[in-house]
């Protein structure tokens, strides 16, 4: 059964949402936040500001010792990626020429689309 509730925590349209390792939810809105969710669907913190709306993003999951890492297509075609500093620490400027509407990991995590 589904349930709806209503909550305003994103001050705009929320973009995109996924799930890391540890269950739980992460959502990136056009407000530029991303924030994080327990696996009931409750708020727990605001993970990040975001200086491009993004709108698309999606998580590699590896091994213990290498970690997570996020990959996320923005408006103007950059790609950022943040890893478990939750921080950006990466990004590839005009990676598209226009805006990146969908990334994805492989299984292996060795490639991206975009």
């Amino acid at each position: 059964k589904l349930k709806r509730e209503e909550r305003k925590i994103h001050e705009d349209i929320c973009s995109s949402v996924c799930w890391n390792s540890e269950n739980e939810l992460y959502s990136i809105s056009d407000d530029m936040t991303c924030l994080s969710w327990d696996i009931n669907g409750d708020f727990k913190s605001k993970v990040m500001d975001i200086e491009t709306p993004v709108i698309d993003f999606d998580w590699i999951i590896s091994n213990k010792k290498s970690g997570e890492l996020m990959a996320m297509g923005c408006a103007d075609g950059t790609l950022l990626f943040a890893g478990h500093s939750r921080k950006v620490e990466g990004r590839v400027e005009k990676a598209h020429k226009g805006a990146i509407i969908s990334v994805k990991w492989n299984y292996e995590g060795a490639a991206l689309a975009s």
